[in-house]
């Protein structure tokens, strides 16, 4: 009965990481010159042959194409980072109104998870490390602590707790049902 209100809502978060990316990205110019100029041109190339042809360019140059990149990873980044952040307060949002049978759109769960947008951000951030330095270790460790965190969100906006008692509480529920989940871990 709410596709359509997904849809859009999954619509608007797109269009808002395209529009963010555009508008944060640096210009490419500098950074495709460095890169032309490094290799000779623009022919394709195998992954083995660029590797070869970056192991063979002075330091200076490996940096400089490096530093030209950081502005644009961080626009990517963080483009995905604030549409990812509204997607998932949004969704979680219209769930909860249509739980209730409020009438709702997209626009409106936007609207009604505003308040609810900084905390998220930084459960985003922790549960991120967290996952990452999992993924460190082994992959394993990764993949059951983003099976522990996947409901701190949900939690989050839910029942209105703060955030380390939705991490608490996702991680309680995941280790409650490790019977169910751990099969597919092996």
């Amino acid at each position: 009965n709410q596709l359509s209100s997904f849809i859009m809502l999954a619509l608007l978060t797109s269009f808002i990481m395209v529009a963010l990316l555009h508008a944060l990205a640096p210009d490419l110019s500098e950074l495709q010159a460095l890169v032309s100029n490094a290799v000779g041109g623009v022919t394709p190339m195998s992954r083995s042959e660029l590797r070869a042809i970056v192991a063979a360019m002075p330091k200076e140059q490996q940096i400089a194409i490096a530093e030209a990149t950081i502005p644009l990873v961080t626009a990517t980044a963080g483009s995905f980072l604030i549409s990812n952040l509204l997607l998932t307060a949004g969704v979680i949002t219209l769930v909860q109104q249509v739980s209730n049978q409020q009438a709702t759109s997209a626009i409106r769960a936007l609207g009604a998870s505003v308040h609810i947008l900084p905390k998220l951000l930084i459960l985003f951030i922790i549960s991120t490390f967290v996952i990452l330095i999992g993924l460190s270790f082994y992959f394993l460790p990764g993949i059951f602590l983003t099976y522990a965190l996947v409901l701190s969100p949900a939690i989050l906006i839910s029942s209105q707790k703060g955030i380390i008692d939705s991490i608490t509480i996702s991680w309680k529920i995941a280790l409650a049902n490790i019977k169910i989940i751990l099969p597919a871990f092996l």
